[in-house]
């Protein structure tokens, strides 16, 4: 919060929402206040975050252990799926969202390292932007191993006209991020996605009957529970289904880490006064291949994504 306020939101002031799944601390509101202006404070319903009805908890048990032979983070932690499910389907629910047109999403223990003069949310507004990200990464494939027959399920009887026998049919210029995101030779979702714990985006985006009729049908199969089926990794095929690129903006001067990995543009560096080095790009594959990709059918054949199986 303190960094995000440094660099960008005290020239700003846009308010702050906190949500959590028990009610903050006295001493917990205290010290946040202390860092921003306007902050409110929520509490999640018991619907927002709780295991997707139905669950078998053997299962989802089992599934937990063969993640955690594999050493896949968050294996084993069902409050983590819980996350999961609740940012890909309640957060954007949230009564005291409702008030908003768009929002940025802020994780704990993240870092921004370069000044933010412009306001993004107007950039977006201006230039009809409805999703903005940093960056593309590369999801275990174990965890999302029937995510996108699932979604297939879900597109083939929602989308008839572009599926058939639960193969796309249709042109590449009506649907051109769909071939990045899935192998159209092996028809498999090929694990990049845009990274969401960093997302400013409309709340319309996901607070529409159509997505959330795609996240019905997911949390209906469990499979963010039996898997480990990330907001991610679900946001992103959804935009791919329904996104075209001039809807999408990379802020890819918003100098940013979180968990370890980096996305600073040293070119940029000295222009908006970042305090990462030159050297501190940070790799990310999909990115960098999202970047240069031009709405043609890839060829994911010799691709690094399946070294993630």
């Amino acid at each position: 919060m303190r960094s995000l306020e440094d660099r960008f939101n005290h020239k700003f002031n846009y308010p702050w929402l906190l949500l959590n799944d028990e009610e903050f601390t006295p001493e917990f509101k205290h010290i946040v206040s202390t860092e921003a202006k306007n902050v409110t404070f929520g509490r999640l319903s018991y619907d927002q975050w709780r295991l997707s009805p139905g669950i078998d908890t053997d299962l989802m048990t089992k599934g937990q252990q063969k993640l955690e032979k594999l050493k896949i983070p968050y294996a084993k932690s069902t409050s983590y799926r819980k996350m999961c499910r609740f940012y890909s389907g309640y957060f954007f629910r949230h009564p005291l969202l409702q008030q908003y047109e768009y929002y940025w999403r802020v994780e704990p223990d993240v870092k921004f390292y370069c000044d933010i003069d412009q306001d993004p949310f107007q950039m977006m507004k201006q230039d009809d932007i409805s999703y903005g990200y940093t960056s593309l990464m590369m999801e275990f494939i174990p965890t999302i191993e029937t995510l996108w027959k699932t979604t297939l399920d879900w597109a083939s009887e929602r989308r008839k006209s572009i599926f058939k026998n639960n193969h796309l049919i249709v042109p590449n210029h009506e649907m051109p991020l769909i071939n990045f995101f899935v192998d159209p030779k092996t028809n498999q979702f090929t694990g990049c996605h845009f990274w969401s714990n960093f997302e400013i985006a409309r709340l319309d985006l996901w607070n529409n009957k159509d997505y959330i009729s795609y996240f019905e049908h997911l949390d209906r199969s469990g499979g963010f529970f039996y898997e480990r089926w990330g907001d991610a990794p679900v946001h992103s095929l959804y935009l791919a289904l329904t996104l075209q690129p001039h809807q999408l903006k990379r802020f890819d001067h918003v100098g940013y880490s979180h968990d370890g990995y980096m996305n600073c543009d040293p070119s940029l560096v000295d222009k908006y006064k970042c305090q990462c080095s030159k050297t501190d790009y940070g790799g990310s594959w999909c990115r960098d291949k999202f970047t240069a990709y031009d709405g043609t059918p890839m060829d994911w054949s010799t691709s690094k994504w399946r070294l993630f199986k």
